[in-house]
């Protein structure tokens, strides 16, 4: 049995500690799940790293214009 859904969980530090222990004995024996978590891991640190993205301070009304009758009409490139 694999641990599924509880991969992230257990990288994200969400499952109780008997959950943990559970989970982390599994991966010591189980190479397709190890291999996953420290995906998963690495994910993690790669998002905990990134930088927080402002976003213009037109954006609102841009995406607004874009549902707009008049966008909807307009031909494609």
């Amino acid at each position: 049995m694999h641990l599924g859904s509880q991969v992230s969980a257990l990288a994200d530090g969400q499952l109780s500690p008997a959950e943990t222990e559970q989970a982390l004995a599994h991966v010591v024996g189980c190479p397709e799940c190890a291999a996953e978590l420290e995906a998963a891991r690495a994910a993690h640190r790669a998002l905990a790293q990134a930088m927080d993205v402002t976003a213009a301070p037109d954006l609102t009304a841009r995406l607004i214009a874009l549902g707009s009758p008049e966008a909807r009409r307009a031909p494609g490139p």
